[in-house]
């Protein structure tokens, strides 16, 4: 099979469909989170509490209260949080543009491969394979007059039996490739030709 896609379209799916991906981008939605919860620290905090108090040999109440506390003090404590909080987001992304560049160059090389190997496997299919089976049909007919002794027509024989082992080499190799390249893309791939 060939890939139906091209190459941009199997680049784009990847990126999409990549597990290790989708988890960094968690990742990063995290650190987002993080930073905008650490820029909520220079607000003031309110707490209000109501609770019921017992008096020991007297007429139990109840009480309420209510305190506000204003960040100036600690304000160094704040700003390192959030300097801290930046930069793990900004590693978090830097992590999922290095998986998302590792995946495009994977995709590359995969498609590569896969169209190196079809190519080979085409040329041992279309050329060498009709060269030998002609060249043993030579010998033969030489052989059958005369002409040739029987270590050439063995040598032929060989020569036939290599390019085929080459034949069946190159369609694992091509069979690998495809493998390769449905990891890469993080899906199966429909093919042409399939």
């Amino acid at each position: 099979p060939r890939p139906a896609a091209p190459p941009e379209v199997l680049t784009d799916s990847a990126l999409h469909a990549r597990p290790e991906l989708a988890g960094q981008a968690a990742t990063v939605a995290r650190e987002e989170t993080a930073l905008r919860l650490a820029h909520r620290s220079y607000l003031p905090d309110f707490e209000l509490a109501v609770g019921r108090f017992f008096n020991h040999g007297q007429a139990n109440g109840f009480g309420a209260s209510a305190s506000v506390t204003i960040p100036l003090a600690y304000r160094g404590k704040y700003d390192a949080g959030v300097t801290e909080a930046a930069a793990r987001l900004a590693s978090a992304q830097a992590d999922l543009r290095r998986l998302q560049d590792r995946v495009r160059r994977e995709v590359r090389q995969a498609i590569l491969r896969t169209r190196t190997a079809r190519l080979q496997h085409d040329l041992l299919v279309t050329t060498h394979l009709p060269q030998a089976e002609q060249s043993l049909r030579a010998v033969e007919s030489a052989y059958q007059v005369g002409t040739v002794d029987l270590l050439a027509l063995i040598d032929t024989v060989r020569a036939i039996e290599a390019v085929h082992l080459e034949h069946v080499q190159a369609a694992s190799d091509f069979a690998k490739a495809w493998a390769d390249l449905e990891r890469a893309g993080g899906t199966p791939l429909p093919g042409e030709g399939s």
